[in-house]
């Protein structure tokens, strides 16, 4: 009996063996992806939506989807849909922040002042004007990987009698 899939390719699921099409349109399961990351935001299940993938590891629909967002057709794609909706529902970075600065007043002048949601809008504009990070990079002094210091609890043994 021959294998019909090459030596290189055997064992490997569809998912990983499938790759983009290599043309400057998107294919109708490109296009699906697309859509519904922009709708939901979550890589796996708008993968395994768009391209019918019902491989039980998510790691390899994992790779695939990280592979996929490397192409700038869909990269393209996705921006172009987010700026559609943007368009659509005339938000802009300015109506954001007025947004948040209004909720962040009616937080704080509540008959009872509602600190976390106050935070919450300020943090909210953080991120958009890019002033927040949330990646923390922890460093030594001299710029090197920081490597914690080992600690010794050392304590009187209580049980014993002495």
């Amino acid at each position: 009996m021959t294998d019909s899939k090459p030596a290189k390719l055997k064992g490997r699921s569809k998912a990983a063996q499938t790759p983009p099409s290599m043309g400057e349109n998107l294919t109708a399961s490109e296009e699906r992806f697309c859509v519904a990351y922009v709708e939901t935001g979550h890589k796996i299940p708008s993968y395994r939506k768009a391209f019918e993938a019902d491989h039980p590891d998510d790691r390899v629909i994992w790779r695939r989807v990280e592979r996929l967002l490397t192409y700038p057709r869909i990269l393209k794609e996705i921006e172009r849909l987010k700026a559609n909706i943007r368009e659509k529902h005339d938000v802009t970075i300015e109506s954001l922040l007025k947004e948040l600065e209004e909720a962040r007043k009616a937080a704080l002048n509540a008959e009872t002042a509602q600190a976390s949601a106050a935070v919450a809008a300020t943090m909210g504009k953080a991120k958009i004007t890019g002033l927040e990070k949330s990646k923390l990079e922890v460093t030594g002094a001299d710029g090197a990987a920081f490597m914690p210091s080992r600690i010794e609890l050392v304590a009187p043994d209580v049980n014993s009698k002495g």
